[in-house]
């Protein structure tokens, strides 16, 4: 996720948890960013292991997990197309089986 604050980005990626509040006393004690708006709501995130806030002047990034996430194929946007999305994926695999989930016996198959 990006938020666009002026010249300044946020970036929030895989496992960074936002949440508003209507009043800074409903947010929970622990927490990883907080901003309140003039309103008196916030903004609070929470991030898992793994995972990342990203704070900086727009364009001047230097995460290159950002960097290279801005590079990729964006699967939300309206260009994305079948063929496009198969340049993704390697055609041939040699060794690799792919597994099926059953959901009446809740196993893997081969």
């Amino acid at each position: 996720m990006d938020i666009t604050a002026g010249n300044c980005r946020i970036v929030l990626s895989d496992g960074a948890n936002p949440c508003i509040y209507d009043q800074i006393g409903k947010a929970p004690s622990k927490h990883q960013l907080l901003i309140e708006f003039d309103d008196g709501s916030v903004l609070v995130c929470t991030v898992q292991m793994y995972s990342a806030v990203l704070t900086f002047i727009d364009g001047k990034s230097e995460s290159i997990y950002h960097l290279v996430a801005k590079e990729k194929l964006q699967p939300l946007i309206s260009t994305l197309t079948k063929s496009s999305m198969m340049l993704c994926i390697p055609i041939e695999r040699t060794g690799f089986q792919p597994k099926r989930f059953s959901p009446r016996n809740n196993a893997f198959q081969a």
